[in-house]
Formats: structure tokens, sequence, C-alpha cells
């Protein structure tokens, strides 16, 4: 399943991006990847030496029962080492053997769970967050930080130039910003739905052929 080192070279930079706050403000927000999150150290590690205000993940995290748990006490053990608000973004939908199941969650820096999305759905999720304003002036160049894995990973900051309008983006009133859980059997039905339905979209099948065997017994 997790297969990155045939294909990919681990990289050794954390892209820091100083965004526009608004009121003349700036936020610096950090990028790791799905997988640095797992692991111990490195972009998490250069994160907190880099003052970052939220560390923004997008994670292709497939499925396993009982993984929600697992990946919330993940979340907010990492913030609290990146000293960080976290937004840990997860795909959703079949590929072939493996399901992802959404379930995207945004922590404080503290670790509180400030929002999380529903599992096996897509959903906009829109949360206001009261992040600490980066410093004044220019962001500093390349920075070589010690990644505590035994590597050195390099901060490089990027400033954004402030745009003409911030935009407002309305949130799911209705829902609230921590959808609710689905129960066990539930949760392997939803995903044993979606891993079918998108093989056979993502394949585009015209059809399907469903083979049923019925054992019958007589008295």
């Amino acid at each position: 399943m997790f297969d990155e080192f045939r294909y990919f070279v681990p990289g050794d930079t954390l892209p820091v991006f100083r965004l526009p706050a608004g009121d003349g403000e700036q936020v610096d927000v950090a990028i790791a990847i799905c997988e640095d999150l797992w692991q111990d150290g490195g972009p998490v590690a250069a994160c907190r030496r880099a003052g970052a205000a939220l560390l923004v993940v997008p994670n292709a995290s497939p499925y396993e029962r009982g993984k929600d748990d697992v990946r919330l006490d993940l979340c907010v053990r990492r913030a609290r080492e990146a000293g960080a608000a976290l937004a840990y973004a997860n795909m959703i939908g079949g590929q072939d053997e493996l399901v992802f199941d959404g379930d995207s969650i945004l922590v404080a820096a503290d670790g509180a769970l400030i929002a999380r999305g529903p599992q096996f759905d897509e959903a906009l999720v829109v949360a206001d967050l009261d992040l600490p304003a980066a410093g004044p002036g220019e962001a500093a160049g390349d920075q070589p930080v010690d990644a505590g894995d035994g590597t050195v990973i390099t901060i490089r900051r990027v400033t954004l130039p402030p745009s003409a309008e911030l935009a407002e983006v309305s949130g799911p009133e209705e829902t609230g910003l921590v959808w609710p859980r689905l129960a066990d059997p539930a949760e392997v039905y939803a995903a044993l739905v979606t891993g079918v339905r998108d093989y056979a979209r993502k394949n585009r099948f015209r059809s399907v052929i469903l083979a049923l065997s019925v054992a019958s017994t007589r008295r």
C-alpha cells in the first residue's frame, strides 16, 4: 500500500507561505504531506522551528476500521509538537483496492478539536481561526534546521502578495463544524459501497454481473 520509496525521493524542504490575513496582518502557513504526519520529527518538528501558525496537511489516508480515533489522536499530538493549528484534509473515494473515507480534522495548537468533516461524503468545512500574526517585515530566506530524525530540513519561506479582496465563505450552518461519527456497521457498509461504486465508475463499466450462491436445506 505504502510504496512511495519506489517512485519518489524524500523531500528536504518545508514550504512556509506568508499569507495576507486582513487588517494589514499576515499569517505563516506551513505545508506537510500525508506520511509526514505519521513520522516522528521531519516537517512537523521543522514547523515549530519555523514559527508557523497553521500546518496544512493534504492526505490520502486509506480507510481502516477504527482508524478515526487513531487519526484524531495523531492530529492532536502533532499539533502540540508543531506548536500550530493543524488542518488534516483527507481524500475521499475508491482507488482500485483502496478506499479513502474523508474524515478531515482541524485542531488548535493545543490540540482542541475545532472542526471535523463527514466520513465517506464530500463537504466544504469552513472555520474561523484566531491565529497569531507573523512578525513584521519580510520573511527570512531559506533556513536549514535539524528535523529531529537525523536529517536536515530547509525551511523555505514564500511571501504572497496581498489580494485586492479577501473572499468570504459561508460555513455549513445546518450541520455545525463537527459531523457525527458513523457507527461501526454503517462505517464498514459505507466503505464497501464507496469502493465498489468508484471502481465501477472510474473504470467506466457500463454494466456489472453479480453472482450469488444461496445454500438451501431440506427438512
